[in-house]
């Protein structure tokens, strides 16, 4: 659980431009891409579950495979955007769809893109239908999910 939702600081002169135009870039992506900051927040921790390692782990991994050079590499973790991180929380679907099931997978590709059915305004907690299709569509198959895999809470409490 260890993935951190806050941008990078201002930083002084010229570098406070860059972070003010990220900042306004990034609100831009946010409120195109990601429909819902919870839903996508529990995505980016179901991902973590899914694969058994820390994001930042993940992000490091995406990049090594992208070829990243090392020197700029550095530079491109340090200055990552949620634009970039919801790019490579979408590239791990697939790979959760193998390692913890179809899903699973689908449970946290529905959390990362807000993919539920019904009139936008009325896919809110706010609303007994919303519930009732999240529980189904989420709680539900993950909680599968985590009851098939030995020593789990489900075997503690028989």
């Amino acid at each position: 659980m260890s993935y951190n939702f806050s941008l990078p600081p201002s930083a002084p002169g010229t570098e406070a431009a860059a972070a003010n135009s990220l900042r306004t870039e990034s609100e831009k992506f946010k409120s195109n891409q990601i429909k819902n900051m919870t839903l996508f927040t529990l995505a980016i921790r179901l991902i973590e579950l899914g694969q058994n390692k820390p994001f930042n782990k993940i992000r490091a991994d995406y990049w090594s495979s992208m070829n990243v050079a090392d020197a700029g590499g550095a530079q491109v973790r340090n200055n990552a955007t949620i634009a970039d991180d919801f790019e490579i929380a979408k590239s791990q679907i697939t790979e959760l769809n193998l390692d913890a099931g179809k899903a699973y997978g689908n449970a946290t590709d529905r959390c990362l893109k807000f993919l539920f059915p019904g009139p936008e305004e009325q896919n809110t907690f706010g609303y007994r239908d919303f519930r009732r299709t999240f529980f189904a569509d989420v709680v539900a198959p993950v909680q599968a999910t985590f009851e098939l895999i030995p020593g789990s809470c489900s075997e503690l409490l028989i």
